[in-house]
This record gives structure tokens, C-alpha cells and sequence, in this order.
């Protein structure tokens, strides 16, 4: 924090912005930056903490990265079957799980990947 009197000010009412809760609005996003990215990157986050503005951005990205998992789950699942049983496209192929790409893979020959045609050892 700073001594300079206008920038306390200035701080102040920006606090004050926030309601009452305001000082454990910020001390819970201060939190939740110590605990998701340590000592050192939290830092770089409090730094950012000047105004209700801020503070509000910043609880808007915990909001959305506490919901990213619960969103996750609800997707379906990837059709790893094209509708003519061949391959699929790009788009459908990225969305995949490693999981599900290597699933996939397996339905197709893959001798041309051996390392010995022959089968010899």
C-alpha cells in the first residue's frame, strides 16, 4: 500500500464500491489466487486489485473456472463412429479425449506403422 494520501483516498472509495462486504470481497479473491497459483503468481493478481472494477473482473474468472468442471461433465460424449462407419471429420476428431482418439485409431489397420513389415525379430 502506499502513504500518498490521495491514492488512499482513491482506494477507499473504490473499497467502499464494492458494499460492505468489500474487504472480504477482496480477501477472498486474494485467497483463491494464493491457493490456484502460489505465493509468487497470486502477487501478480493483488497487484491488479485497485478497483471494484477489478475485483469484480476477478470474481467473475473464479466464478467461471469453478464452473469450467461442472460444464465438462455435462457435455456429451464424442461420437468416435462416423455415420457411414469410415472416418471422422477434423472438428469431430479434435473434440476427442486422448482416450477416445486412440479407441478410434484402433478400428483401422495399423501395420503400415510397424516397425518390422516382416514380423521378424
Amino acid at each position: 500500500m502506499t502513504d500518498d494520501p490521495e491514492l488512499q483516498a482513491a482506494r477507499a472509495a473504490e473499497i467502499q464500491k464494492l458494499g460492505e462486504n468489500g474487504p472480504a470481497r477482496i480477501a477472498a479473491v486474494t485467497t483463491w489466487a494464493k491457493a490456484a497459483l502460489g505465493e509468487t503468481g497470486a502477487q501478480a493478481v493483488i497487484d491488479t486489485l485497485w478497483t471494484a472494477q477489478q475485483v469484480e473482473r476477478w470474481e467473475r474468472t473464479i466464478q467461471d473456472k469453478q464452473r469450467a468442471p461442472q460444464q465438462q461433465q455435462q457435455q456429451p460424449p464424442v461420437q468416435t463412429q462416423s455415420t457411414d462407419g469410415g472416418k471422422v471429420d477434423e472438428a469431430t476428431y479434435n473434440r476427442m479425449s486422448h482416450g477416445e482418439r486412440l479407441d478410434y485409431s484402433r478400428r483401422f489397420d495399423q501395420s503400415q506403422f510397424q516397425s518390422n513389415p516382416n514380423g521378424v525379430r
